[in-house]
């Protein structure tokens, strides 16, 4: 693995990343700085330069290696980290480079408008170590997008900023990117019991408490008046009389990547009301009362 990699987590579970150049990753990182005045690469300066020097200005050039990072990560937070040595005061621009290049390959007159007009983040440069988001940038490239780095940039004639390269000797004050993330938990769908409904009476079951990283829910066919609330994955339903009898629904448990489904069997019972009979048969009610008047007058 072409990287340095520190993986810490705290205690919700997030682990940190850290990509920098090292005597075992060497081609973790890839920076260099180009100048007006002098249209040769300088990949191999201790310096990485942005802003006016002599007459003309200097544009740094940076990429990492993001093949360190679990294929299911969620990034939470970026951040690029430079060590300033000369702070200069004036605005810097990110933008992504908008070409692939080689750490030996920038110059001048080819590549100072090799970046694209969107500004990632500005910061000004503080003497010491800077801390800069690039969230934007990482969370692109890790979702698929060509990742060609980064460029960083002043406003023409500003007084320039200067940063150590990975080519200086102590890796600690090297650019670094740190990368915030969580890992993704895979959709798991736990039984449920089979429920019991009366007609006329509101059933309600929490379906999320068998699928707790679900996202969203449904049901693809389902009994008239038989519904999932999508977000929250509570089961609602009112039976009626005609509704009696035996169910099976199969609902969906969703995240961005996975859907499953979740049997559900529901057993709808409607209570009959109890009926005294009129008839006047001899076992009804009018032939008992007849009976007994007949037994009176004797």
């Amino acid at each position: 693995m072409a990287m340095v990699v520190a993986q810490l987590a705290n205690a919700g579970g997030t682990k940190r990343l850290v990509v920098q150049r090292s005597t075992t990753a060497m081609t973790a990182v890839r920076d260099c700085y180009i100048w007006e005045d002098s249209v040769g690469n300088n990949g191999n300066s201790n310096t990485l330069y942005t802003g006016r020097v002599g007459v003309g200005s200097k544009n740094t050039f940076l990429w990492f290696d993001l093949s360190g990072l679990p294929e299911d990560a969620i990034v939470r937070e970026a951040r690029l980290l430079l060590e300033n040595t000369g702070h200069g005061g004036a605005p810097i621009e990110i933008h992504f480079a908008s070409r692939a290049w080689m750490e030996t390959e920038p110059n001048w007159t080819a590549w100072s408008t090799a970046f694209e007009p969107r500004v990632l983040n500005t910061f000004t440069p503080v003497l010491g170590r800077n801390f800069v988001d690039v969230t934007i940038a990482v969370e692109k490239w890790f979702s698929g997008e060509p990742n060609n780095g980064l460029v960083l940039l002043q406003t023409p004639g500003s007084a320039a900023a200067t940063f150590n390269s990975s080519e200086i000797s102590t890796q600690s004050l090297r650019p670094a990117l740190e990368v915030l993330y969580d890992r993704k938990q895979p959709l798991a769908v736990s039984p449920v019991p089979t429920l019991g409904a009366s007609c006329n009476a509101l059933l309600t079951y929490p379906l999320r408490a068998h699928a707790p990283n679900a996202t969203s829910w449904s049901a693809a066919s389902a009994p008239e008046g038989f519904a999932i609330d999508p977000a929250s994955g509570e089961l609602t339903w009112r039976p009626v009389s005609a509704q009696r009898g035996l169910h099976e629904i199969t609902a969906q448990a969703e995240t961005a990547d996975e859907r499953l489904d979740v049997p559900l069997t529901i057993e709808v019972r409607c209570v009959e009301p109890f009926r005294v009979g009129c008839s006047a048969a001899p076992g009804g009610v009018l032939g008992a009362l007849a009976l007994m008047l007949s037994r009176r007058r004797r």
